[in-house]
């Protein structure tokens, strides 16, 4: 590998990175999760650790506040500060990488834009005051993480590549629309060009062979028998949103088909076609896609969308102009923070052996165990693995009111299977005392 540093270079580097340091915060050391989860954040104390470790960078610095988990489950409480006194604009923030590594041998990493590379791994999270009128002041991020191997105990890095300030829509209603008229897009570039229509009864094939791995059995059924391949129309959706690109557009075996493709890779939505004139009394509505895909090119520089629409004639598209949902990016601040940590928080699960009998599918499977912890449940089987690595659980507490389920994550073989849910909200273990796994109901003894 040839040297890419000389003395410009090095200079650039230092001035990219953050610099590390360590605050010492003059309040509550569980404050971030008592903002959180108000009185069930004390379910938390035992279980958290607060690292107080800030990373400073071009006017911004992150730093993480606060940690709480178990043995492979962490929450993360991350504040923003604008340090030259300057207010985030809009009421959202994001990043082009958000990573959390843990030094290993095998790092589990998460990527905002391309996903957890661990497969059985997972994360999520939220900005928690992104609707309150001291956003621009202090962001806050939380984040749920979750896998297969173990958290406590090990030592990691958060690093976030480019902040950026951007303004959601308040609601799912509040559709932008663009400029670029669908119809006349369609009529002009179809009118000397032989569209390449390609058999799809390879993704039919597999879609029927794996319906019962599916939540929504309409995807199978509105999976087109043909497609359009790309061709490069590049025509940009909407004036305020670079890197998005409607790639190729033709009916298809009576169905609307668009091809979109992106730069933008944190903008890959799917466009609506909402009515032109949107009179009172009107039947005329949003018109959803009935199937979509997405799909990343080989050079991985872009992505593509692949879209189909219940409209079968060009004269049907003309009522029509073409929406999206979409962030509005504001003001990006280039540079990496890195912040280092330690899960050294107290691992507090409570582990119940089981080995009851359950059926699944008319499939005997035995659960082993449960473990418990205030962020997470873990259940533990054995036999033929059920619907193909998924099973559907339900916990109850002794006043017999159900505990939400956040997302999670799977480790499974042909004859055992781990599963882990992280909560909705810290819980008090003490206080589940039943589950319902796929109907089966399991009490549990404390």
């Amino acid at each position: 590998m040839r040297n890419i540093f000389n003395k410009k270079s090095i200079i650039t580097v230092f001035l990219t990175m953050a610099v590390l340091t360590t605050s010492v915060y003059a309040l509550d050391k569980n404050e971030a999760f008592k903002d959180l989860f108000d009185n069930k954040s004390q379910y938390l104390d035992e279980s958290s650790t607060h690292p107080q470790r800030s990373a400073q960078l071009n006017g911004i610095k992150a730093t993480l506040v606060s940690m709480a988990g178990d043995e492979k489950n962490a929450y993360f409480v991350i504040d923003f500060e604008n340090t030259n006194g300057r207010a985030f604009k809009g009421n959202n923030i994001a990043f082009e990488q958000f990573q959390i590594k843990i030094n290993r041998p095998k790092f589990v990493w998460f990527n905002q834009n391309i996903g957890v590379e661990n497969s059985g791994s997972g994360m999520s999270w939220r900005v928690v005051n992104s609707e309150d009128e001291d956003f621009g002041k202090n962001p806050r991020l939380f984040v749920v993480m979750s896998e297969n191997d173990k958290i406590a105990g090990e030592t990691g890095e958060m690093v976030i590549e480019n902040i950026i300030e951007e303004l959601n829509p308040v609601s799912l209603d509040n559709l932008s629309k663009s400029k670029l008229d669908l119809y006349k897009l369609y009529t002009e570039s179809t009118a000397n060009y032989k569209q390449t229509i390609v058999d799809n009864s390879e993704e039919i094939k597999w879609a029927n062979e794996n319906k019962e791995d599916m939540y929504q059995t309409e995807y199978a059924n509105n999976i087109p028998s043909h497609k359009l391949q790309p061709r490069g129309l590049d025509r940009q959706m909407f004036e305020d949103l670079d890197g998005v690109f409607i790639d190729n557009i033709a009916f298809v075996d009576g169905k609307l088909h668009i091809v979109t493709r992106f730069i933008n890779q944190r903008q890959s939505f799917g466009p609506t076609l909402s009515p032109k004139v949107q009179s009172k009394g009107s039947s005329q509505t949003d018109i959803n896609p009935i199937y979509n895909i997405f799909e990343s090119a080989s050079n991985q520089d872009s992505s593509y969308g692949y879209y189909v629409y219940d409209i079968s004639t060009p004269e049907e598209l003309k009522k029509y102009d073409l929406s999206g949902w979409y962030s509005k990016e504001l003001n990006k601040t280039q540079g990496v923070w890195k912040i280092p940590f330690n899960a050294n928080y107290k691992v507090t699960n409570k582990k119940i052996k089981l080995d009851e009998k359950i059926k699944i599918d008319d499939e005997e499977s035995i659960v082993e165990s449960v473990s418990i912890s205030p962020i997470s449940i873990e259940l533990n089987l054995n036999g033929k693995n059920p619907n193909n690595g998924y099973v559907n659980l339900k916990v109850f507490d002794k006043s017999g009111s159900e505990i939400f389920l956040s997302g999670g994550s799977n480790m499974s073989s042909k004859t055992k299977a781990t599963y882990v849910w992280t909560f909705m909200e810290p819980v008090d273990i003490n206080a589940i005392n039943k589950i319902v796994i796929e109907g089966n109901e399991i009490m549990l003894k404390n």
